[in-house]
């Protein structure tokens, strides 16, 4: 493989504002979009599009593009006109769900080995960056991490509820409650989905 350099100043701007975007409090589309220009520097193109979508049970799509034009738009993704090359780079995302950043150039020679390298090298930080706008932490309650927290040690919702001082039916309906909110589709599930929060608690 080959050696792969960037300009130590954009590949310092990428990791800032990856961190930048990780964080909550400054989540938004103007965070997503310094992101995006910050790639089209490393990788030069004329448009980036972040794009992410949920499948099912709602059809969802949120697009956020930089670069030399800026757009924030909701609906289908479509390819512009006079576009010569892409680049895709997909993200990780839960089974129902698609995220990518596609790069276009118009007038550039298209995408060669070097700059599909350069995406790889990028990918981790992208998707940590963006992870957080489609999959924030779920809010849960206190009494809620407690009976997580004792799932997750291999405890039934009868021993929880015995530890915990709580009808047994309680325990369920603090379960219902954390599936409702983060989509979960069992206690393990539950559980690693919430492991951080758990953690801090």
């Amino acid at each position: 493989m080959d050696a792969i350099r960037l300009p130590e100043r954009d590949l310092a701007e990428l990791l800032i504002v990856a961190a930048r975007c990780a964080d909550e409090r400054s989540a938004g589309p103007r965070a997503v979009g310094h992101l995006l220009d910050v790639v089209t520097r490393v990788v030069p193109c004329e448009l980036a599009v972040w794009s992410w979508y949920h499948l099912h049970p709602r059809r969802e799509l949120r697009t956020v593009a930089g670069g030399s034009r800026r757009a924030e738009v909701r609906g289908r993704v479509l390819r512009p006109a006079g576009v010569v090359s892409e680049l895709v780079m997909e993200l990780s995302h839960e089974v129902d769900d698609m995220s990518i950043v596609i790069l276009m150039r118009e007038r550039a020679a298209p995408f060669d080995e070097h700059d599909r390298l350069v995406m790889r090298l990028l990918r981790p930080h992208v998707d940590a960056a963006l992870r957080p706008f489609v999959h924030p932490r779920p809010v849960v309650s206190r009494r809620e991490l407690d009976v997580l927290r004792l799932v997750g040690a291999g405890l039934t919702n009868a021993q929880v509820a015995r530890r915990l001082g709580i009808a047994e039916a309680t325990v369920a309906k603090h379960l219902e409650h954390v599936f409702a909110r983060t989509g979960a589709r069992s206690r393990a599930q539950a559980v690693a989905m919430c492991a951080e929060l758990i953690e801090d608690h």
